[in-house]
This record gives structure tokens, sequence and C-alpha cells, in this order.
């Protein structure tokens, strides 16, 4: 492996050390080389000098090095002229084949978006581009700031099952064999979550993978996708849990906004905090705002994704770009969500931008009537039985919910398509890299 460890530097000490990728060279004159550097911490770009006089030996090297070789280099302090001068320098290992400069754009971010969704096969080596670097590095302060968060208020953080033996929510589950019998991927660790009011104040929360085997392909949906869920114990309405989603939100939009500056300014976004409290409007005021605008839609009916849409820009043109749809009509909300009565539940969809990116509500509490939903809803008590007695035990009114993490990222830096927020995503079509 060629070196240059052995040669000191000529003048003064050397201040730094850069560990990257070779992007490009140029002779600068005739006595010198050079050389564009990605640097592997920041995915930024840095120019390197070399003097054939001051080192030959590292001059001739450069001469001779590949596109895209990994480097690790020493170098003195920046020229006036721009540029480090190298001190020593490493060739840890060269590509076969240079990479393509298509993964250093830096022009329009929806080029970068288009081509980042369409290259597949190419994402690790995107990581290289400064723009799809910001966008995980958002993703993972995303993270951070939740888990800081959550915890400073008390909260509990646990690990769930993900493969299970009843399905909570939809029908769309993937099923596996497991030993003798059949189990499912978890699709939320919601009743676990529930499971452990019966003893943790003020609640639980998880940062967890979750799986829905849904046959489409749509810019919002993915088969594999991660969430915060947090359980709240101790309620008393589901005002509590809207104004805890709220606080929660606003808290780490604040924080991406305050922490990521230099994310923000590569990928040409701004993250607007909303202002509290969050407009909050029932699900028939919505079926009655989208029939003002021609679209009819029957009392029961889910939303569209185009009726989102439109609803989005309804809240939008009145100042709110999110916003709580409540109240849902009891078809459409679980069996474990508090029911008004017949008609209603004490249930949310915290929007933004058009998409929901969270949903929750307040829990049923009461055994003989969580029972009893889970009877109407065509489900078996025993096949619920370890779930169900719990709820014997003097489990409190408590309340919760689940946010997409890659909804929430693609919203917040309008990546336009869910997989522009996923390494590799997980799709109806995709199972590979």
């Amino acid at each position: 492996m060629p070196h240059s460890n052995d040669i000191a530097p000529q003048k003064d000490a050397a201040v730094g050390r850069i560990q990257g990728w070779i992007v490009s060279r140029e002779k600068k004159d005739k006595n010198s080389i050079l050389l564009n550097v990605l640097k592997g911490d920041t995915a930024s770009i840095i120019t390197l000098i070399v003097n054939k006089e001051e080192h030959p030996y590292i001059y001739s090297l450069l001469e001779r090095v590949r596109r895209g070789a990994a480097i690790d280099v020493v170098v003195h302090e920046e020229e006036k002229t721009g540029g480090y001068r190298i001190a020593s320098i490493t060739m840890i290992n060269e590509p076969e084949n240079p990479p393509s400069n298509n993964i250093y754009l830096r022009s329009n971010r929806h080029v970068i978006f288009e081509y980042y969704a369409n290259s597949i096969n190419d994402r690790a080596l995107l990581m290289r581009n400064p723009v799809i670097r910001a966008i995980f590095k958002i993703k993972g302060e995303i993270l951070f700031a939740a888990r800081k968060i959550l915890r400073n208020w008390g909260f509990l953080e646990m690990n769930f099952p993900k493969i299970v033996n009843v399905n909570a929510e939809s029908d769309e589950v993937f099923q596996i064999s497991y030993f003798d019998g059949v189990a499912f991927l978890a699709q939320s660790p919601q009743l676990y979550k529930q499971m452990m009011m019966v003893s943790v104040v003020p609640g639980v929360f998880e940062i967890a993978p979750c799986f829905r085997a849904k046959k489409c392909i749509t810019k919002r949906h993915l088969c594999e996708y991660w969430e915060i869920d947090v359980e709240k114990n101790f309620i008393y309405n589901l005002d509590d849990i809207l104004n805890l989603i709220e606080t929660f939100i606003i808290k780490v939009l604040s924080y991406v906004k305050r922490s990521c500056r230099e994310e923000l300014d590569i990928i040409g976004v701004d993250v607007k905090i909303p202002n509290r409290p969050l407009k909050r409007i029932t699900y028939a005021k919505v079926i009655d705002s989208l029939s003002d605008e021609g679209i009819d839609i029957p009392y029961g009916s889910d939303l569209r994704p185009e009726h989102e849409e439109l609803l989005g820009e309804i809240m939008y043109e009145k100042g709110y770009e999110m916003f709580f749809i409540t109240h849902f009509p009891t078809n459409l909300k679980p069996f474990y969500i508090m029911r008004d009565d017949d008609q209603t539940t004490r249930s949310f969809d915290l929007e933004y931008r058009g998409l929901e990116i969270a949903s929750g509500g307040q829990r049923e509490h009461r055994y003989e009537v969580l029972a009893k939903n889970l009877i109407s809803s065509g489900r078996r008590l025993e096949t619920f039985k370890p779930y169900l007695e719990i709820f014997r035990y003097g489990i409190p009114p408590h309340g919760g919910f689940g946010l997409g993490i890659e909804r929430l990222l693609m919203q917040m830096l309008k990546l336009g398509d869910i997989r522009n927020a996923v390494i590799f995503p997980r799709d109806f079509h995709t199972i590979t890299p």
C-alpha cells in the first residue's frame, strides 16, 4: 500500500488530518497539483495542494492515483490562495472503476432527489453527496431530539417484539413461518405499549421499525418504516394527547432548525415552526370543507391521498401547514381507540403539508368495553387474552400516538417521495440491496 508517512513536513507543523476520497485533480502549474477531496466526516469538498519540489514522492504518487481513491492525509495550514498543503498522505484503497461525477451534484435539489430515487444500487455511494448526507444527518438529529425530549419528560424507552401472533391493525401484514406455526411482522407496538400502562408512569416510548404489506407504489408508503411510538398514562381526555404530541413535534422541529442550519442550507429548505395551539378540525368538518370544494365523500369513508393534499392546500391558505383532524368515525379506527358514542372516536391524525404524519388518540382502558370492541371488530377474545387480561388490573385512562419518521422527514425537507427519506427502501417492488 503506497504511503508517504515517512516524509516529514518541510516547513511549519502539520495542523489537521483529512480522511476521504479523491473527487478530482488538476495541475495548478508545472510544479503543483490541486486535489479536490471529499471529507468522509462531512461530505464537503476540500482542496489540497502538493508542490513537486517540496514533496516529489507525493507529487509522483498523485499523478498516477485514480479518482475515487480512499486517502488519509495530514495537512499544513490553509494557503492564502486557497487549499491546504499536504504534509503526508496514505493511499488506503483505489477503486476498480472511478464513480460517476453525478454523485457529487450540488445544483438543483430536485435533480439530485430524482437521481437518488432512480439509483437504488448506488445509494451507499450517494452518501458522498452533500445533499444526501444532509438528509440523513437531519434524520439522525430527529431521532436524537425525540429520545432526549421524551427521556427528559420521564418516559421509559422500551423495545417490543417485532414477531407477533396477532394483528392489531389492518390486514396488510407480512405472514412468516415460525417453527411449526405462523407469525406476523408487527405493524406497530400498540398492544405492548398499552400493557405497560399497568405499571409505568408517565409512560413509555419506542423508536423502531414497523412492517406493512401494502401492495402498491406511492410516494407516501413503504413496507418497512420507522416510527416514534409514545403512550402516556393517567390522561383525562383527548386534549391531553393532542397537547402532548403538539409540544413534542414543535420541540423536535425547533431542535432541527437550531442544530441543523448548515444541513438545511445545503438542501435549500427552511423549517417553519408552527404556532400553538395547532388548528384542530373534526372529521365531520373536513367532509364539509371538501364538499364545499366539490368533493363529495360519504361519511365514514377514509380520506384518499388526493383528499389530504387538497385539504392541505385549503388549510395552508388559512395559515396552517400543520393541523389535527379529530374524532374519526368508529369504522375507521381500531378497536382499542376509545369511542365517544357509536359514531365517533377520541382519535386524531396529525397532518403536515397535506400528509398524515402521525395518528393516535385516547385508548379504551375498561375491560368490558374493550372486550366488546374486540368482538364487534371480528376478533377472537382467546387470541388477545394476554393483552386483554392486563386490563383487569387497574389500568388508568391513557393514550398515545405513532409518528412516522420518514413521513416527517419527507414533509419537513420537501423531498417529494418517501423513498428519498430512506437509504435502502423496501416497497412492493424493492427488496434489494
